[in-house]
């Protein structure tokens, strides 16, 4: 994540006050994002030293040579998390219990607030829609990774990322007051079957789409055999390719809606 520069002199001389965040999301931030004393270079390419610290103060001649004391590490944290936690706060309109702004400034601290601001994690936050906002952090797990030299950067999933994202995930949608625990029963209905998943819905309606485009190159191609059979059959073998075919488009248009939708509720 960028962050203004800090002198050395600052950090020495650092009294910062701890950033109210849940323990459970400093946990996460400390654990996935490891204390490196030394300069290195992340999995995507980037200068970082301390936990995760990124910015003009950290650079590609940095790594492997400059190093930080622990003291200097944690005030880095500290500074980074009090920034992180103000934009974050600041992103949301609709308000955040301890755990949701928690789990949020992981994933910003991760990812960058520019990023997070334009996520579907705050879009549906923000609607206030938690399922889909849980279900969204499961959409950043992908980091793009440096090859060896000559080799083009790819994009990669991540074990780390999609290890953290699922911590992040639950701590969004975990409970904060007992007030807010459901009591858990017993007996379940069972899981719906595989035509009800939206994800194969789509799947069926595209491939309807593909029937009638391959039923409309059937129709022409029957068209051509009756061309002479009367002028109200031609006139229909004729006219009835373009209805399937505007069929297909129409079912195309829907299976894009469908795919849109589900992004936006953080399946895709």
């Amino acid at each position: 994540m960028e962050l203004s520069v800090i002198s050395p002199a600052e950090i020495a001389s650092a009294e910062i006050a701890p950033v109210e965040i849940a323990p459970a999301g400093l946990a996460i931030i400390e654990e996935y994002e490891g204390c490196h004393l030394t300069a290195y270079l992340c999995p995507a390419g980037i200068p970082t030293i301390g936990y995760g610290h990124t910015g003009p103060d950290v650079t590609m001649q940095d790594v492997g040579r400059r190093s930080i004391t622990k003291v200097a590490a944690e005030a880095l944290l500290e500074s980074d998390l009090r920034r992180v936690s103000d934009q974050v706060a600041g992103a949301c309109r609709v308000s955040a219990n301890a755990n949701q702004h928690a789990a949020m400034v992981s994933l910003a601290f991760n990812i960058g607030i520019g990023n997070f601001r334009k996520s579907t994690v705050l879009n549906a936050h923000n609607r206030g829609d938690t399922q889909a906002a849980g279900r969204a952090f499961n959409l950043w797990t992908k980091a793009t990774v440096r090859g060896r030299k000559g080799e083009r950067a790819r994009k990669v999933e991540l074990p780390g990322l999609v290890s953290r994202r699922a911590r992040e995930a639950a701590l969004y949608l975990s409970a904060v007051r007992p007030e807010d625990r459901t009591a858990m029963p017993q007996g379940f209905i069972e899981e719906p079957p595989m035509r009800a998943s939206p994800g194969v819905a789509g799947g069926g309606i595209a491939a309807g789409a593909g029937s009638l485009a391959a039923t409309a190159e059937i129709a022409r191609q029957v068209g051509d055999i009756g061309y002479a059979a009367s002028p109200l059959v031609d006139l229909a073998l004729r006219v009835g390719p373009v209805v399937l075919a505007l069929a297909a488009v129409a079912a195309i248009g829907w299976v894009v809606y469908r795919q849109m939708r589900l992004r936006r509720d953080g399946w895709l």
